[in-house]
């Protein structure tokens, strides 16, 4: 999906719409990272396993870091 389509504008005005509903106002993340999530995979789906697993390591590590033994938060924020 491109900038510049009709697609992307489409996407643009359903995420701005969902996100300003008041009703909405407590789930305004998820509803940006769906819209991620579609942008991403209208042109190639296996885009979406790529950005799943990334977000998978990235949640891992940085619980890691936080959370984690004092020794190796570091590799963890290397690693992540």
């Amino acid at each position: 999906m491109l900038f510049n389509t009709v697609p992307f504008l489409i996407l643009l005005l359903f995420t701005f719409l969902l996100y300003y509903l008041p009703v909405l106002r407590r789930l305004q993340v998820l509803i940006l990272v769906a819209a991620s999530f579609t942008f991403y995979a209208y042109s190639y789906p296996a885009f979406l396993a790529l950005l799943f697993l990334s977000a998978i390591i990235n949640t891992y590590t940085s619980h890691k870091v936080f959370y984690g033994e004092e020794g190796l938060r570091k590799f963890y924020a290397t690693a992540g």
